[in-house]
């Protein structure tokens, strides 16, 4: 149970110190809601989508996807070495992580944040 806590922790540190440092660089830690929402928004969104993706399981088709280039642009050396999908594909499928629901929930948190943040910065106005 600790090991879970202090994932969720840390996890939720690390994007923490992300946003703040996305923040300083474009908006100089100006304390506008705004501008701090757009900040949790921005590095948060891309976490959602990119854990969404590897927890739904559409990786296969990302190994898919970088299997066509490689055949694409590096033909012999690709079929000389996968000549079939599968054999490239068993060889990639454990190195992708699908465990991300602990991510989902803590940068689902964060973009509920940003959205309240953004709705008392336009009730504001």
């Amino acid at each position: 149970m600790k090991k879970i806590i202090f994932k969720y922790l840390l996890t939720f540190l690390v994007i923490l110190l992300i946003t703040v440092g996305f923040w300083g660089l474009v908006y100089s830690f100006d304390t506008r809601l705004d501008y701090i929402s757009n900040s949790i928004f921005v590095v948060n969104g891309i976490t959602f989508v990119v854990s969404l993706i590897l927890f739904s399981g559409a990786t296969r088709f990302m190994i898919g996807v970088g299997y066509a280039f490689k055949r694409f642009f590096f033909t012999k050396k690709t079929i000389e070495e996968y000549p079939y999908f599968k054999e490239y594909y068993d060889e990639k499928k454990d190195g992708y992580v699908k465990n991300t629901g602990f991510l989902l929930i803590i940068s689902g948190f964060y973009l509920l944040v940003a959205l309240l943040l953004a709705i008392l910065f336009i009730n504001n106005l």
